[in-house]
């Protein structure tokens, strides 16, 4: 469908991703290059410089995705391995097999988009990842496993591209999704090069300090500051808050604050309020996206890892109920001591009732009845927890 002229505009200024005019309560202002302006005095204000400056300063935009190809959302390869945006991939069902590969369902096409039965999210196996649900940034999941899986693949006529995929080995910012290649290898038989390893992520997940402290960009060298001069670490002993996600939240509310900004339109990164920002500010604005997609992906990890707890608890609970009753049983001499643990407590439960109770025809609930329920997952998966949580960041 043609564009309005209008319309036609905002897409070729690379805002690709914003909706066309009659869908918007006010039309998109494409930001324009302006003075950055004092949101207090209204007088004009310095910037950091767009290049290298005194002393080897960096600016910003040296550390930090560009947005303007895919509007509030980077390239593509800063949501996969490695990348800035880059979400816990166990967060998201993906499991590795030895090359770094992610498990499919199977080896031919139709069964590519589909995760292998032993998923980490039963929710997911369920959906094609191709689904427009199933969307990190704009980008489909099935892209996202393709990019960790082009980590380690043998190109026929790349020989030295394959060699160093072998060297380097399949590298990211979590643990789960590492395969070590040579060099790492090396490394933890080199004392010099346990460095590497630390680089690298060794053998545990890449920290905020790790990933996202930077140095030259006029905030001191080893400093832990971003780009934007914030400190990633955890808690310090005069700071009030515990960590990198905390300190992002703030920045984004005071920016609100300052410039008469509703804090919930930069969360949701509105176009106008982000357009308008980006006229007197462009420093904040691109803390403001930056921060966002960041929280985003923050947001779906610690949404999983408390959905994970929760299911860890509640198997630590029945476990323990279980051996419970079997004590008491013990303690009544109904079993003595060279019994095996029962399945379960029958009592008076006859076969055909039990068969009401099980799926599996009989017995009541059984061993196999709880796996089962492991892969089901926990209340987080079964209301489609991970894809809610995938469709905010599209």
């Amino acid at each position: 469908m043609a564009l309005n002229p209008y319309d036609q505009s905002v897409y070729d200024a690379g805002f690709k991703f914003i909706p066309q005019s009659q869908y918007l309560q006010n039309p998109f202002l494409i930001p324009e290059e302006a003075t950055t302006i004092d949101p207090n005095t209204g007088a004009g204000i310095a910037t950091l410089p767009v290049g290298g400056g005194r002393d080897n300063i960096q600016s910003y935009e040296s550390f930090t995705p560009n947005f303007s190809g895919r509007g509030v959302f980077a390239d593509p390869k800063e949501y996969g391995p490695g990348g800035m945006y880059e979400i816990n991939p166990s967060a998201l069902g993906f499991e590795f097999g030895p090359q770094g590969q992610v498990m499919r369902a199977g080896p031919m096409d139709y069964m590519q988009d589909q995760l292998a039965a032993s998923s980490t999210n039963p929710q997911i196996l369920s959906s094609n990842l191709a689904l427009q649900m199933n969307r990190v940034a704009g980008i489909p999941l099935r892209d996202i496993a393709n990019m960790y899986d082009e980590r380690m693949q043998q190109v026929p006529g790349q020989d030295f591209r394959n060699f160093m995929k072998r060297f380097t080995g399949a590298q990211s910012n979590f643990e789960a999704a590492r395969v070590p290649g040579m060099l790492e290898q090396m490394a933890g038989k080199i004392p010099s090069l346990t460095g590497i390893l630390t680089a690298l992520g060794g053998n545990r997940d890449r920290s905020d300090r790790s990933r996202f402290a930077v140095d030259n960009a006029g905030f001191g060298q080893g400093t832990g500051r971003d780009q934007f001069g914030v400190f990633t670490g955890g808690k310090t002993l005069l700071g009030d808050t515990a960590n990198y996600t905390e300190r992002m939240q703030n920045e984004i509310a005071e920016i609100a604050e300052n410039f008469g900004y509703n804090v919930d339109d930069l969360l949701g990164l509105d176009p106008n309020t982000l357009a308008a920002l980006g006229q007197r500010n462009k420093f904040r604005q691109a803390q403001v996206i930056d921060y966002v997609n960041k929280l985003r992906a923050k947001k779906i990890e610690s949404d999983y890892q408390a959905a994970l707890d929760k299911q860890r608890a509640e198997d630590a609970r029945l476990e323990k109920e279980k051996r419970d009753v079997f004590q008491g049983l013990l303690d009544e001499g109904a079993y003595d001591s060279t019994s095996s643990i029962p399945d379960r407590d029958r009592g008076n439960v006859t076969t055909a009732s039990a068969a009401k109770t099980s799926k599996v025809g009989g017995g009541g609930y059984t061993a196999s009845d709880s796996a089962r329920e492991d892969r089901r997952g926990s209340q987080y998966f079964e209301d489609g927890g991970i894809v809610d949580m995938l469709e905010i960041y599209d």
